[in-house]
């Protein structure tokens, strides 16, 4: 149950004991964990056979008000995704056994395969966008393309010209776009053998792909300034006034970027300071930006509004939210920005996942963190979502089991907020 700050009574921790029960019965058989509310559940765990955490890397809201979480595990070398419904009952999983090549890749010390993006199609069926272990010569993104019950219709790798020159591209966020997806990768590339001067750096992909995955178009960024590499989980994709945005930081600096529907980049800017596109931004209204800066906890945060060329029409600034990194933000309806991401200062045994909701001026805030401390051990927020109907939110965090043996659950762990 959400309690904010505030500490458990004994009968909120009976009750919190008897869900987990509930949850560990439902998967003595190895059967993934679902949730049997008699009211709706304000936490859901999931949990593979193998009981190894599980890290989210996207969520989206469902159009039938459900929710889609997906992401990777280093343990079990799984891409994972799942469904839970309006009532937060699980609908449909989906654990990709990776091929035997991925598999021995991953155990070699690469990064295992993990789904990175989800996108709903006008049947109810689902686009994962993952990436492959890195294997030399081989395209890295894949898609997973499944029918609304979570079962598989195809799997394929991306399509590119630009990645079939050997560059280790990496998708980084898809989204639902002209009536297809459209794919945002970045890679990192090291100056070249014998090169003076140089500095290693990194350029961006977009494609935009058919209802089938099939490419129709793609379009080459390079970054604004030689050395940028932007952070894996700093990156934003959304679609706005019928164009494409993107937020990319490297956590120092950021770069803004706007795409039509042709892939021709309307605007391409760079930002100091840490800047993320704000979500959920009312229908007509102006981009927004939030921007922080993690390594100075006395400076002042900034809401900037950008036009359609990207550039700064008005900024607010403000000391709110404190010592706090946020990695997804969300306007609600009264104005007000939700933010999830993680506490900084937060170490050993303290909760680092956090939620914050601050006023638009930035000059209040409440802690929104759920109180869950004393059950499982949780890292920082990577990925959230809101419901279609934009009233309630959802986050969802990796968890391991606790060394105090308080619990030895682990896998993921959604939560809701109202």
């Amino acid at each position: 149950m959400v309690t904010g700050t505030s500490s458990l009574s004994t009968i909120q921790k009976i009750q919190h004991f008897l869900l987990l029960l509930g949850l560990f019965i439902a998967n003595s058989h190895g059967a993934m964990a679902e949730s049997v509310p008699v009211r709706r559940a304000q936490e859901v765990y999931v949990r593979n056979q193998e009981n190894t955490p599980l890290r989210p890397h996207a969520m989206l809201g469902t159009s039938d008000q459900g929710i889609v979480v997906a992401g990777g595990s280093g343990a079990s070398k799984q891409a994972w995704a799942i469904k839970l419904n309006a009532n937060d009952q699980m609908e449909w999983r989906y654990f990709r056994e990776a091929p035997i090549d991925e598999r021995k890749a991953a155990e070699s010390g690469f990064n295992p395969p993990e789904f990175r993006g989800v996108v709903e199609m006008a049947d109810g069926s689902i686009f994962l966008c993952g990436n492959t272990a890195f294997m030399p010569g081989k395209v890295r993104i894949f898609l997973t393309h499944l029918n609304r019950k979570g079962q598989l219709i195809t799997e394929h790798y991306l399509e590119s010209q630009r990645q079939a020159t050997g560059l280790n591209f990496t998708v980084a966020a898809c989204v639902a776009w002209d009536d297809g997806v459209a794919v945002f990768s970045v890679e990192g590339h090291a100056p070249e053998p014998g090169a003076v001067g140089e500095v290693s750096g990194s350029s961006y992909l977009m494609t935009a792909l058919d209802r089938t995955g099939r490419l129709k178009w793609e379009r080459a960024i390079p970054t604004l300034s030689k050395g940028f590499s932007p952070d894996p989980d700093g990156m934003v994709l959304l679609v706005a006034e019928k164009s494409l945005l993107v937020s990319a930081t490297n956590n120092i600096g950021t770069e803004v970027i706007r795409i039509d529907a042709s892939g021709s980049i309307v605007a391409h800017r760079k930002m100091d300071k840490r800047f993320l596109l704000v979500r959920n931004t009312p229908v007509n209204s102006k981009v927004k930006l939030y921007g922080s800066s993690p390594a100075d906890d006395n400076a002042l945060n900034t809401l900037v509004s950008l036009s359609a060329d990207l550039s700064v029409v008005s900024s607010i600034e403000g000391p709110y939210p404190k010592n706090f990194a946020a990695s997804q933000i969300f306007e609600r309806q009264n104005g007000s920005l939700l933010m999830f991401g993680s506490n900084i200062h937060f170490f050993g045994d303290r909760l680092r996942q956090g939620v914050r909701q601050v006023d638009a001026s930035l000059q209040t805030e409440r802690n929104r963190t759920p109180n869950l401390a004393y059950r499982y051990k949780g890292g920082a927020i990577y990925t959230a979502c809101a419901r279609q109907t934009g009233n309630e939110f959802a986050y969802a965090v990796e968890v391991w089991p606790r060394l105090d043996k308080r619990t030895d659950m682990a896998g993921t762990a959604v939560h809701r907020i109202d």
